[in-house]
């Protein structure tokens, strides 16, 4: 599909969501902490009903506990020897013997996981968007198409919301910080290798003044406080999204997703929003992005609410339902500063994770077994045509080597998976250590 084409779909067959291109969460990781005295600027929410404090409710875990048993009966097979155990937190424990075979097949895989890896049933949940352009073309785009039209938008208070003379709209992200522009096109060139395809295509430009390309808003640029010559983000805006929530398993008192937590989940949607998450929480443990789930976490100290609002910096689209990762820029530079603070919740987020894409975790494996993980991402941004004229710095030696570890971290907790669900792993055959 050509850039025009591309561009026509999305901005005339698809009506327009009524949401402002800005940030609709303030909040951000780049002031994550709060002092005690002051607590957080966050509003609460209004908190859904059997939740107290951010977790299910003791009764509604019991309910959930029901739905189980009575779920065993159905099978006409105890699902295991189930004891619940109230403790002086008002928790439940679970004290559970080993499933027989046969249940463990009908329960645990029902078609959307076989072991620990997404069924290509479950990949086939996704639907997604067929508008995007490539990077490639959107950077020819915006180093040879006028702009005709730029507006506030795109979160940060420089930053332009831009139309260009083919009908295209693409975010402007005016960085004054050269280690958020690495941080953003070396994520996006980091999903493109493991084929994670919920980043809108990213590239690098220079703002140049004085060219014929900006003279229709040349007075705009002015009143942004825009320098000739500053490199900026360029990435495809995407019509049509709304603030994304967390998934249901993630909202229960293990706050997780391994494979008996597929259980009672029929839903494609339900599914496809899972498979993504898993993709998203990898992505995010690699690069070290503070900026969605981390950030939650962390505020969640001073709102306890927090959990019930959109996750920052994550949109689903009202017509597809696919999930995009927006502003990645934190990514591997200024993250990767703060792991000695904020690194136990990456490491929380990852413990929680054990369904995983094959593909994802394929990938993962040979960029190890090659250890080139990083010439890799700087081959794709090179080729791609992603950092005009003037390169970007590479990471960092310390920073390559951090991402090498993270990438072995994460491998690490497929292999304890494995461990955790050894009848599971049977079925999967593709995935060997």
């Amino acid at each position: 599909m050509g850039i025009l084409a591309a561009c026509f779909v999305a901005n005339t067959v698809y009506p327009f969501h009524g949401y402002l291109p800005t940030s609709r969460r303030k909040y951000s990781a780049i002031n994550l902490e709060k002092n005690s005295k002051g607590g957080s600027s966050l509003g609460s929410t209004k908190p859904r009903a059997g939740v107290t404090n951010g977790t299910l409710s003791f009764s509604k875990k019991l309910r959930e506990l029901n739905v189980l048993v009575n779920h065993s009966h159905k099978i006409n097979a105890p699902l295991s020897r189930v004891t619940p155990v109230l403790t002086s937190e008002q928790s439940v424990v679970l004290r559970q013997e080993k499933l027989p075979d046969a249940i463990q097949d009908s329960v645990l895989v029902p078609g959307y996981i076989h072991g620990i890896f997404w069924s290509n049933k479950a990949e086939d949940s996704i639907q997604r968007e067929h508008r995007d352009i490539s990077a490639t073309e959107l950077a020819k785009m915006t180093r040879e198409t006028s702009v005709i039209r730029m507006v506030p938008g795109c979160g940060h208070s420089q930053n332009r919301l831009l139309t260009f003379q083919n009908g295209c709209q693409v975010c402007c992200r005016y960085r004054n910080s050269l280690d958020l522009i690495q941080g953003e096109i070396y994520a996006y060139s980091l999903s493109q290798i493991l084929h994670i395809q919920n980043l809108p295509p990213t590239t690098v430009g220079v703002i140049n003044a004085t060219g014929s390309q900006w003279d229709a808003v040349r007075t705009n640029m002015t009143g942004a406080n825009w320098l000739d010559g500053h490199r900026v983000i360029f990435s495809q805006w995407i019509p049509n999204l709304v603030p994304a929530f967390l998934p249901k398993v993630f909202q229960k008192l293990d706050n997780r997703l391994h494979p008996p937590d597929i259980i009672g989940l029929g839903s494609a949607s339900e599914i496809s929003q899972l498979v993504q998450w898993s993709d998203m929480i990898v992505l995010d443990y690699l690069t070290g992005n503070m900026d969605r789930m981390v950030n939650m976490l962390v505020n969640q100290r001073w709102n306890s609410f927090i959990m019930d609002s959109p996750v920052h910096n994550l949109e689903q689209s009202m017509v597809t339902g696919q999930l995009y990762f927006l502003d990645n820029e934190l990514s591997f530079i200024h993250s990767y500063r703060l792991l000695y603070r904020y690194g136990h919740f990456h490491a929380e987020m990852l413990r929680s994770l054990c369904v995983f894409r094959l593909s994802t975790v394929d990938n993962l494996k040979r960029l190890q077994s090659e250890g080139n993980i990083w010439e890799r991402m700087w081959d794709f941004a090179v080729t791609s045509d992603l950092l005009e004229s003037k390169q970007l710095p590479r990471l960092s030696r310390k920073n390559i080597d951090i991402l090498k570890s993270r990438l072995s971290d994460v491998l690490n907790q497929v292999k304890s998976c494995q461990k955790m669900y050894p009848h599971e792993h049977r079925h999967s055959t593709k995935f060997r250590e």
